[in-house]
């Protein structure tokens, strides 16, 4: 029995000291580079692209839109739009600022966008990068400088009247901000999480000018419509981003099974 009851607690003592092993430290410091670009946009009338990012495809960072006269272009812009640095888990770091220039003008306008990043990172003491790419489809709606009905079949009562709604950039695609970062044998799950200041769910007005159904969960920025100033709306989102880790769940329930299996030990002793 007491040849048993040692063979057991080796046993369970491998098991509790291998579990341990396992999560003993997650990864701590990091190297990153981080690019952003538009890979694609559509529009009607006076609309181009500029400031190209020449380490990413060569992807425009600004969009701009309709005419010239008083304040200027409308545009969209990425600024900070390529950088790199270190890290460490848990900290964060200030990302690009997308910005929103709104202008009086007319003759053109944005319709979508699809802005691309790509986040390449190096743990400490490794030379392989992992990459890491997210899309946003954009479906931006500029609304008037003035009130006006709008119309949509969705809702029970289609026609609505809004004074003066902000112009809206719907991120049809949004499901998360959280990445998962494939770093296998740490015995750690590692993610990336971003923060997007402005970045809210869509509330029922905006909805219902997106032609939406009144069910639907949309999120996105919305940014003031223009006062008809010759002074353009200035809109800044900013972003950051950190990594994180949590302990493998097999990795988990290896210690717990040894903590278990001690315990159970102990018990047999004392009696």
């Amino acid at each position: 029995m007491k040849r048993f009851l040692l063979i057991t607690s080796i046993f369970f003592l491998c098991l509790f000291g291998f579990s341990v092993t396992a999560s003993a430290a997650p990864i701590q410091n990091w190297d990153y580079d981080l690019q952003y670009g538009f890979s694609s946009y559509t529009g009607v009338g006076i609309i181009s692209d500029d400031v190209p990012n020449s380490a990413y495809n060569n992807w425009a960072t600004k969009i701009k839109w309709g005419t010239k006269f008083g304040d200027g272009q409308s545009y969209i812009q990425v600024a900070d739009y390529s950088f790199s640095g270190q890290t460490s888990l848990n900290q964060e770091v200030t990302g690009p600022t997308l910005t929103h220039s709104n202008s009086f003008g007319a003759f053109g306008t944005l319709k979508t966008a699809v802005l691309s990043s790509q986040l390449k990172l190096k743990p400490e003491g490794s030379s392989e990068w992992v990459s890491s790419t997210k899309t946003f489809d954009i479906i931006f709606q500029e609304t008037v400088n003035f009130g006006t009905f709008y119309y949509n079949s969705n809702y029970e009562n289609p026609i609505r009247w809004l004074n003066h709604p902000d112009d809206i950039f719907y991120i049809s695609n949004f499901d998360s901000f959280t990445q998962e970062i494939e770093i296998p044998d740490t015995g750690y799950r590692y993610f990336l999480d971003f923060e997007v200041e402005g970045f809210v769910k869509l509330g029922d007005d905006e909805k219902f000018i997106l032609g939406l159904s009144p069910d639907d969960e949309a999120y996105g920025f919305v940014t003031p419509e223009h006062s008809g100033n010759q002074q353009p709306m200035i809109s800044n989102m900013k972003t950051s981003f950190k990594i994180t880790a949590t302990p493998e769940p097999a990795t988990m329930i290896l210690f717990g099974l040894g903590l278990l299996g001690l315990a159970g030990v102990a018990r047999k002793r004392k009696k």
